[in-house]
């Protein structure tokens, strides 16, 4: 039997950075946090920080306590709820993704001009709610092609900006914004479709067209993790979409060949779960390259002294931290950063560049990657 385990599968980087946050929250235990709606599309998840004393609420007029400190969540929110909290001067963390963060500002600069709004994507979805607060919930929203033929006519002079949902999949876009190219004489398109996510999509299908069963891990209640359960069922039928490893189906797979992806708000330890019950349904432990060894395998391998390129997810007053694809997330402590010590980390980097560093070391005993941004800058500098 072969095994195929998608590299992108699990938390992206604006998931890892927003949960780890507020994990944080929960072991200070200083006072008391609850996320504006769930922080993440996965029960599993949200029920162990709830069990470590992480509250939920729906809404902000839910919240009685002035000293509570409030987590927006991964999908953002609209411009209402900013306004709200500062009125009410709430404490709050804004965990939004920074690739949902450059769409609101999009969508608020056109429509401050006088742009018609156009979002791409799921209409009850948190993340749309969140981008059309930003235009008065005035956009119009596509998501299928009844959608657009209820689309309303346009002058030809009439301006229009198009968005997308972070999470759909590319085909949606194409489709949507060639029915738009025929239809408005005067549009301007912002593909911003996450590019995790478009990659997440993209392997998840060439997996999915090679082997004889898909496994797609992650909540039912993720829309990103439906559609990658769609692709993988356009392109093989033995396609199955499960939560945890427990709700996976028990199939005789010693003769086939099989896929594993999992959703962006699934943990690497699901992951590990659903590959190690696999293991043991064929009582295969001691062969050479166990499935668990499997999921290891499919990390990026760093070395001390390499030169790597990251994601940055996480930017505090004394340190950044990066993504590397490595089972740890890389560490860049301020005088790492550069040799202006005037300069904080703050007005160096922000959530998402990508940045170039130098691995100072794997592990530094306390399970970090400790890497150096100047040590790059130098490096550049003797070649230059």
């Amino acid at each position: 039997m072969q095994i195929f385990l998608a590299k992108t599968a699990g938390f992206c980087f604006g998931v890892n950075r927003a949960v780890e946050a507020v994990y944080d929250h929960a072991k200070s235990g200083s006072h008391k946090t609850v996320t504006l709606g769930p922080i993440i599309h996965n029960q599993e998840v949200v029920n162990d920080l709830m069990s470590k004393g992480i509250g939920i609420v729906n809404a902000l007029h839910e919240i009685d306590d002035p000293e509570v400190t409030v987590i927006l969540r991964t999908h953002g929110v609209g411009k209402k709820i900013y306004e709200i909290l500062k009125e009410r001067n709430l404490q709050y963390e804004d965990l939004a993704c920074p690739f949902v963060k450059k769409i609101h500002h999009i969508v608020e600069r056109h429509f401050k001009d006088g742009w018609q709004i156009v979002i791409i994507g799921d209409a009850l979805h948190p993340e749309i709610i969140g981008i059309n607060g930003w235009c008065e919930h005035q956009a119009v929203i596509l998501n299928n092609i009844e959608d657009c033929k209820l689309f309303p006519s346009f002058e030809p002079q009439k301006r229009t900006c198009v968005v997308a949902q972070t999470t759909i999949n590319r085909e949606k876009w194409d489709f949507v914004t060639n029915f738009l190219k025929n239809t408005c004489t005067n549009i301007e398109f912002f593909d911003t479709i996450c590019s995790a996510t478009n990659e997440r999509q993209t392997e998840a299908a060439e997996i999915a067209k090679k082997v004889d069963v898909m496994f797609v891990v992650g909540d039912k209640n993720s829309s990103n993790t439906g559609k990658l359960f769609e692709i993988c069922k356009k392109h093989c039928e033995k396609s199955f979409l499960f939560d945890t490893a427990k709700e996976m189906p028990v199939l005789d797979l010693s003769n086939f060949s099989v896929g594993i992806t999992a959703g962006a708000s699934t943990p690497a330890s699901i992951i590990k779960e659903v590959i190690e019950t696999m293991e043991e349904q064929l009582g295969q432990e001691g062969q050479e390259l166990s499935f668990a060894d499997l999921f290891e395998n499919s990390l990026v391998i760093l070395n001390t002294g390499e030169v790597v390129t990251g994601t940055v997810i996480r930017v505090t007053e004394t340190e950044v931290f990066v993504d590397l694809g490595f089972k740890s997330d890389g560490l860049i402590r301020a005088g790492e950063l550069t040799d202006d010590p005037a300069i904080r980390p703050k007005d160096f980097v922000q959530l998402g560049d990508k940045i170039e560093v130098f691995v100072i070391r794997v592990d530094d005993g306390e399970g970090n990657v400790l890497l150096s941004k100047k040590k790059v800058d130098a490096i550049k500098g003797w070649k230059d």
